[in-house]
């Protein structure tokens, strides 16, 4: 429990509903500022960033009217955002039922991104890959079946996928050369 509660709480993502345009938007806390931030004026630490799907205006940040917010595109989201599960977050004001990505396609889609940050975010690919490292520790003891399928799937939609996949994956080995990835095999 200690890995997949790590990861998601040091960095993981939730999805909503974008109201009225049938497209999935996804929220991700993060510890570093863009300008698609919300940071809570009374929790500085707490920052929220809104991250969508590439689209065909590439990396140009969209604007959601009926949420009032700005997503940044992101690459491989698509993946991350396929059945997602519903989670409840605990608030204030009573629960909210969120979608969260599953933590396989998570834990997988930080190794896909880690080889798509530029030098100067290193310290942010390091962290894709704790993240990773977390959850595939607890998938790799507790449901290796789905985390060998859902890796499967992955490096099957393509040679860039495949080539980026197997990148963040050779990384996560020599960081974490105790971590159980037989099923990536």
């Amino acid at each position: 429990m200690r890995a997949a509660a790590s990861a998601l709480c040091a960095g993981g993502f939730f999805y909503g509903q974008n109201p009225g345009h049938g497209s999935s938007i996804c929220f991700v806390i993060l510890i570093f500022i863009f300008f698609t931030t919300y940071i809570k004026s009374d929790e500085q630490d707490l920052q929220i960033e809104f991250v969508t799907s590439m689209h065909r205006g590439g990396d140009t940040p969209v604007l959601i009217k009926a949420l009032n917010a700005t997503m940044q595109p992101l690459k491989f989201m698509e993946f991350s955002m396929e059945a997602p599960i519903q989670v409840t977050l605990l608030a204030q004001r009573g629960a909210i039922t969120v979608n969260a990505p599953p933590p396989e396609k998570y834990a997988l889609h930080k190794l896909l991104v880690y080889g798509e940050r530029p030098q100067n975010m290193r310290t942010k690919a390091t962290k894709d890959l704790d993240q990773a490292a977390s959850l595939i520790e607890y998938l790799a003891e507790n449901d290796a079946d789905l985390l060998h399928e859902t890796w499967l799937d992955l490096i099957n939609r393509g040679p860039g996928w495949r080539r980026r996949a197997v990148e963040g994956l050779q990384a996560l080995r020599k960081r974490y050369p105790g971590i159980d990835t037989k099923p990536l095999d």
